[in-house]
């Protein structure tokens, strides 16, 4: 018989890319309606944009890493410019030894068992979420040898289990695997260790904390009829910059703190990062295609006089990049301004225009 761990790493390391789809969603939002399944699966407007600085051209595609087929259903303009590019770059190769890295990395020492870790209330908690999703007993087992980041990571997405279990990829898989079979060259702009490490932010306590707000969020948009993930995608679908970002601010617990460690080590250090790795596969290849978590894109919402700037103003045309005045240390002394790829990109003299 086959693992019951095999499953939920296979799972992880699918959608592993980012953690871009959060565990929690803003308390004072209501609802989007939901999409329907049989609706049209293309974005009304796509996170798409036109890179260019000299001869140099490509494009920045913001990606939300799911198996939907309404995800999985390329727009026009995306589809164009994905057979426009010779290269491809996702935010890691997505290859069975990157997988296995990822896979490796979720797995507690076998000294330690999470369920011992969280207690048993958290872990009734935790099975009743796997029976709920239609899960077996025996996926239990795999689950207890999962680290809290791990587990928090995959306990919002058990809908799609079945879908990533079976092979069906993720967009982003999807797409760096098509790249492949058509002769592009590929690979990633960080690597599965960079992306890990960004976890270490949080000592074991706070992951586990964390672990339980997510739990009791879940359960009230639950009792709210909400679902999260289809309100993740129904945003994504529709381009709406400002309602992703307002779904990943409350994320991870409910400490404003944490939340603010988690967006710098997961987005804005990242996002430094991976500007700086989009320059140089540019200088050293031709036209080239991005294909990043749609949440690396915008600045975060600047404040002044109390009101938030409205993130989309960072995707029109070639504007004066807009400049977040707050920082915040991430690490060992570095600081981090919250600023998304379009900004960085553009400080770093390229013309980006989102294509509409």
């Amino acid at each position: 018989m086959r693992s019951p761990i095999a499953p939920l790493l296979a799972f992880l390391a699918a959608w592993f890319l980012l953690p871009n789809a959060p565990v929690q969603a803003a308390p004072s939002q209501e609802p989007l309606a939901a999409k329907p399944a049989a609706a049209e699966p293309t974005a009304a407007e796509p996170f798409l944009w036109r890179i260019e600085k000299g001869p140099m051209k490509g494009y920045l595609y913001g990606t939300i890493h799911l198996p939907d087929a309404r995800a999985l259903a390329l727009p026009g303009a995306v589809e164009e410019a994905f057979k426009a590019s010779g290269s491809f770059f996702a935010e890691i190769e997505t290859t069975p030894k990157a997988e296995q890295e990822v896979q490796v990395a979720a797995l507690l020492p076998p000294a330690s068992r999470l369920d011992q870790l969280v207690g048993e209330e958290t872990w009734a908690r935790i099975e009743a979420r796997m029976a709920s999703a239609g899960l077996p007993p025996m996926y239990s087992a795999g689950m207890a040898r999962m680290r809290p980041w791990a587990l928090g990571a995959t306990l919002p997405m058990l809908k799609y289990l079945p879908e990533l279990s079976a092979g069906k990829p993720p967009l982003d898989k999807m797409l760096f695997q098509r790249a492949g079979k058509e002769g592009k060259t590929v690979g990633g702009l960080e690597l599965p260790a960079e992306q890990i490490a960004a976890f270490g932010v949080f000592t074991q306590a706070e992951h586990i904390r964390i672990l339980k707000d997510s739990l009791d969020e879940m359960d009230r948009l639950e009792a709210a009829g909400r679902d999260l993930m289809e309100e993740t995608l129904s945003a994504w679908l529709s381009g709406d910059e400002q309602r992703l970002l307002a779904l990943m601010d409350s994320g991870f617990g409910s400490d404003p703190e944490l939340r603010e460690r988690a967006a710098a080590a997961l987005l804005w250090r990242r996002n430094l990062r991976m500007a700086s790795r989009i320059d140089d596969r540019m200088k050293a290849t031709g036209e080239t295609f991005f294909a990043v978590g749609a949440l690396h894109m915008p600045d975060a919402p600047a404040k002044a006089d109390g009101a938030p700037v409205d993130p989309s103003s960072s995707g029109d045309g070639a504007a004066e990049p807009r400049r977040s005045e707050s920082t915040f240390e991430v690490a060992a002394g570095q600081v981090a301004p919250k600023l998304g790829l379009v900004t960085l990109l553009r400080q770093r003299g390229y013309t980006v225009q989102r294509i509409r």
